[in-house]
């Protein structure tokens, strides 16, 4: 669907196409994070695979999360998009002003039964998310930055020992980016145990407004 804008349209759930006016419109994170959560749904089989194991995913969902924003109506879906800075995992858009995505799977070494217990490295992990952060603000209109925190405890103390450290760790990609507050997050439980968190918000340019995109 062409509604004559620059990034065609993007249809909701259960909705039709709504015209999207730029490359960090207000609505694309959401949009961005409804897609990847709506795609880790869809495959519990290769989910819970991947979260047991603790094994990352990002190629596979990179290219899952394309055809999706595809099939949303964004225009012109791209990979490995130079910039200033780094080189986006996909962007979408016209070739003069693009909206960058930085996607990262970060697996982590909190214990929870049906895990694994293998040591993940969940601080290098949060250091490549916050590097990314720091490239997009260097964009002339900055870009999204989206991921996958996993596993995650569902419930009973191993949850309440895993808060403390996520929120820690939130803490240090909120300042990256610049954000107010802490990325809003969506939940997918995988197992009876574990689940994963999938963020998407948007990277001010340098020099920009810090973003005040809700918490968790």
């Amino acid at each position: 669907m062409n509604t004559g804008t620059a990034f065609g349209a993007v249809a909701g759930p259960g909705q039709g196409g709504t015209a999207v006016s730029g490359p960090l419109d207000e609505r694309l994170p959401d949009v961005i994070r409804s897609a990847l959560a709506e795609l880790v749904t869809g495959h519990p089989t290769i989910m819970r695979l991947a979260v047991t194991q603790r094994a990352k995913f990002e190629g596979w969902l990179k290219l899952e999360l394309a055809g999706k924003l595809t099939e949303l109506g964004l225009s012109n879906v791209q990979f490995e998009t130079p910039y200033q800075g780094g080189r986006a995992d996909l962007s979408f858009g016209p070739d003069d002003r693009r909206a960058l995505v930085e996607l990262k799977t970060c697996n982590t070494n909190y214990r929870m039964p049906g895990c694994k217990p293998l040591t993940r490295p969940i601080t290098k992990n949060v250091q490549d998310i916050c590097a990314d952060c720091r490239n997009l603000q260097s964009a002339p209109d900055g870009g999204i930055m989206a991921f996958v925190m996993f596993p995650v405890p569902l419930h009973g103390q191993a949850r309440g020992k895993a808060e403390s450290r996520l929120q820690r760790q939130l803490d240090r990609i909120r300042l990256a980016a610049g954000l107010v507050r802490p990325p809003a997050d969506e939940f997918v439980p995988v197992t009876e145990h574990a689940g994963l968190l999938v963020y998407a918000f948007a990277v001010q340019p340098d020099g920009g407004a810090a973003s005040d995109q809700g918490g968790i």
